[in-house]
């Protein structure tokens, strides 16, 4: 059975071509992610194992490998231990200069979020917490974490911690569509004008694997966060851990002329 017969099943056919001088995994990159975003392959689908691919193309696995790295990097392929890839919607561009919450972010984008709520609770706050609100040890905060999705897949696990001395009630909000920076601003009364972002990397432990469906280990990308309001107010804490493979971090820098 040839490699056409069996790839047409997808809705894509594969060819190397054996001549070129252009690597075997680049070729198969550029074909794949042009069948993704031609939709010829659509999102959720599950295609070829790395090997099942590289026994069809009558090569070794490795630059099969290669090329499913590639591709999981862009967020055109989600991978998970023992079980055959699926096509993925790509990589979600987070502007770093945009003081957005996730769900306004995600709307702008013009993509569909979903929020799961994990869990929401007053709780003593400890020094670390206490020194990013201002406030003294043991003051009460709210702690709220939520699972994030976006086109019906995990891509982000928010943990936010809030003053309740300026937000009572918060747990009597919905907060299965509602965003907190807007009730922040249009419930409680607080504008929110300038934060502070400290991004940075960590693997995923078991809870995390677990949620984010990805493996132990995995990479995330993640962010601290201290909003503030005009008055310079800090009035959220956060901590934002995103899948890697599904999430990237858009920088716009500007040269100083010295």
């Amino acid at each position: 059975m040839t490699p056409e017969i069996v790839t047409a099943e997808l809705g894509l056919a594969i060819k190397l071509d054996r001549a070129s001088y252009v690597p075997y995994y680049e070729q198969i990159v550029s074909q794949l992610r042009a069948g993704i975003q031609s939709n010829d392959l659509r999102q959720g689908q599950t295609i070829w194992s790395q090997r099942e691919l590289a026994q069809l193309l009558g090569i070794s696995v490795l630059p099969v490998k290669r090329a499913f790295e590639r591709l999981r990097s862009e967020g055109l392929l989600l991978t998970s231990k023992g079980k055959r890839p699926v096509v993925g919607a790509g990589n979600v561009p987070w502007n770093v200069q945009d003081l957005w919450s996730f769900s306004e972010e995600i709307k702008s984008r013009g993509l569909v979020s979903s929020t799961r709520l994990l869990g929401i609770a007053r709780i003593a706050a400890d020094k670390e917490i206490a020194g990013a609100l201002q406030l003294d040890a043991g003051d009460e905060v709210y702690r709220m974490t939520r699972l994030r999705s976006v086109q019906e897949g995990p891509l982000a696990l928010e943990t936010a911690h809030v003053p309740a001395a300026h937000f009572p009630n918060l747990e009597a909000l919905d907060w299965t569509t509602g965003s907190l920076y807007a009730a922040i601003e249009n419930v409680y009364g607080y504008r929110i004008d300038r934060g502070e972002e400290r991004i940075g990397a960590v693997k995923a432990g078991h809870e995390e694997a677990h949620l984010l469906k990805v493996d132990v280990g995995f990479p995330l990308l993640s962010s601290r966060r201290i909003a503030c309001d005009a008055n310079g107010m800090p009035v959220e804490y956060g901590l934002s851990l995103y899948r890697a493979d599904r999430y990237v971090a858009r920088i716009l820098t500007l040269r100083r002329h010295l």
